[in-house]
């Protein structure tokens, strides 16, 4: 971060000091872009890095670790050693916070002695500062001035400081931690959460004319990180982790349990591999492929939901209309987008719906959009009550002006409903449904009697 972001009129200046980066050692100190390997376990809004290092503490049992990722998760923070028989927690963790603090600094100039550069000043004066508050501070200058700066005027006066009072620990992204064990083995693992890692995922299925279709899940992997993630395995994590609270070092060790699972179930989630090659560098997103199946048979349908009971009009009503198809495989719930081909053989975006988490073998419902060129017109014929029974007979005619055949179910929502009966022009489908099949091009009609409890 530039010190003009934060601090426009400090300078700091120490003489004869230059700062330098350390390479990484064998013992004591390490970075994070140097690690033997990592792990991205990524969810919806935030990601799991697991990443391991060949270091040993040094002498005294200390270690650094630099580079860390910016929007860290601070309580999700692990490091430990881990051998065969055991795994050696830190004893002391600490760090410096991300960032400048204005006053923090300021407030250590200070009594010490300044410079003040700037503001309309020919030559740099030398100088005190006697006190700092709130982005105001005096220094006595050596000519016997005294020198009101305001952090706030823009053209005003400049402090740099003539001593080293500032060490990379006040603005050097740093971890240490502390080993009182006797560390034997180099296996350092460091595990923490992160809101700069995350994914999205989407299906997209494609319409052809035999009604079946072709369905393909991709994902963006999205790294809004300042590290390069690019030689790191990744996977994705998808299902409903938040029905019970979960803390943040609860998460991450259920992500160290399913690391031995390979694109399966974890508990009540789903765990999916990353196979395709990675350029997940820093601030960059990256779309993959995870499911990819052709011919998939559907079983295509409209849906009416009525309330038999409470509507007496004669009402031309559209349904919705219904995908359905049986699951090959562990599917994640996402957001789908359903294209066909118009007369001209372009596709065009058709409709749109989520696919819920399904397991393999279930049925997959799609619920889509309103019927354009399918209508129904319902009207009521009679009622009566009979004992403790409401009757209500009804007759629908349902049209259909697209060019193929469709099928069409009724289903009364009533929750007094005791049963469907006395069809006719179509069949019982479940006991709280009706199934018309109506032609290509052509209408028909159908009634039937609604049985209610009155009580």
């Amino acid at each position: 971060m530039r010190y003009s972001a934060w601090l426009p009129w400090l300078v700091v200046a120490s003489l004869g000091y230059t700062p330098c980066m350390m390479a990484a050692a064998k013992t004591g100190k390490v970075f994070f872009d140097q690690s033997s390997s990592t792990t991205l376990t990524l969810y919806q809004n935030r990601g799991i890095v697991q990443q391991s290092f060949d270091i040993l503490p040094d002498e005294k049992g200390q270690l650094i670790l630099e580079g860390m990722v910016n929007n860290w998760d601070e309580d999700s923070l692990d490091i430990h050693y881990q051998d065969d028989n055991r795994s050696i927690g830190a004893d002391r963790v600490w760090w410096h916070s991300q960032g400048l603090n204005r006053d923090s600094l300021y407030g250590r100039l200070v009594g010490k002695p300044v410079e003040l550069i700037g503001g309309g000043l020919n030559v740099p004066v030398q100088g005190e500062m006697l006190a700092y508050d709130k982005g105001m501070a005096l220094v006595q200058g050596s000519n016997g001035r005294q020198y009101v700066v305001d952090w706030h005027d823009s053209q005003g006066f400049r402090l740099a400081s003539r001593d080293k009072l500032f060490s990379d620990d006040d603005y050097t992204n740093r971890i240490h931690a502390s080993f009182n064990d006797k560390i034997t083995t180099n296996n350092l693992r460091v595990n923490y959460i992160t809101s700069s890692l995350s994914y999205s995922s989407h299906y997209r299925m494609v319409l052809s004319d035999n009604k079946t279709a072709s369905l393909d899940l991709s994902a963006l992997l999205e790294n809004h990180s300042s590290k390069d993630f690019s030689d790191a395995s990744v996977r994705l994590v998808a299902g409903d982790i938040y029905a019970t609270p979960v803390m943040a070092r609860g998460l991450s060790a259920m992500s160290m349990d399913a690391a031995s699972t390979t694109g399966t179930r974890v508990g009540e989630v789903l765990v999916m591999p990353v196979s395709e090659s990675l350029q997940l560098k820093n601030n960059t997103s990256q779309q993959v492929h995870l499911y990819d199946r052709q011919n998939i048979k559907l079983d295509k349908r409209y849906l009416l939901e009525v309330y038999g009971r409470s509507n007496a009009r004669k009402d031309m009503e559209r349904p919705h209309r219904i995908f359905r198809f049986k699951a090959d495989a562990d599917l994640p719930a996402a957001q789908v987008t359903v294209l066909e081909k118009d007369g001209k053989g372009q596709m065009v975006i058709s409709s749109e719906s989520r696919l819920d988490q399904t397991t393999a073998g279930d049925i997959v419902h799609l619920s889509l959009g309103d019927a354009m060129a399918v209508r129904v017109e319902r009207k009521r014929l009679s009622s009566k009550s009979e004992g403790n029974e409401l009757i209500t007979t009804w007759q629908a005619m349902v049209y259909n002006d697209r060019n193929e055949a469709i099928s069409l179910i009724i289903r009364d929502q009533e929750r007094s409903l005791l049963r469907l009966g006395n069809v006719k022009g179509g069949k019982l489908e479940g006991a709280p449904a009706i199934r018309i099949d109506v032609p290509a091009g052509e209408s028909k009609q159908v009634s039937y009697s609604a049985f209610y409890s009155s009580k």
